[in-house]
């Protein structure tokens, strides 16, 4: 027994192409859904984003003793699977509502780097001296 198989076109069309056969009401039709999807999908994303803010609070105490066993910012931030440093040393340093724990950790330079501080110069030139 054969089955039926519908034509179909099989050569690509490129978005220009698909953009060529639109008039414009059918543009701006499309542009309007696209920006309702656009603040839906933004909406749900900042709720996400809430939502991990809240878990990482519940969580600070753990976070906090984790980063005073390893004294790293970026093995914590991967532990506890921050996007990047510089967001888990923030909330590290709000955590412990004081700096000094974060600015003795291996890679603080790193972190001054990525959030765009400046650490102490004097650091830099005693470790220049040492060399």
């Amino acid at each position: 027994m054969t089955d039926f198989i519908p034509e179909i076109d099989l050569t690509p069309e490129t978005t220009e192409d698909r953009m060529n056969k639109m008039n414009h009401e059918d543009l701006l039709a499309e542009i309007v859904m696209l920006k309702k999807k656009c603040s839906e999908l933004t909406k749900k994303n900042d709720s996400l984003t809430d939502k991990i803010n809240s878990l990482r609070n519940k969580f600070g105490l753990e976070i906090c003793q984790y980063f005073n066993q390893c004294r790293s910012i970026k093995k914590t931030a991967e532990y506890f699977s921050y996007e990047d440093i510089v967001q888990c040393g923030y909330d590290l340093l709000n955590f412990f509502d004081a700096s000094d724990p974060v600015q003795r950790a291996e890679d603080y330079k790193e972190f001054c780097k990525l959030d765009g501080r400046c650490y102490n110069s004097e650091d830099d030139n005693s470790s220049e001296n040492d060399e």
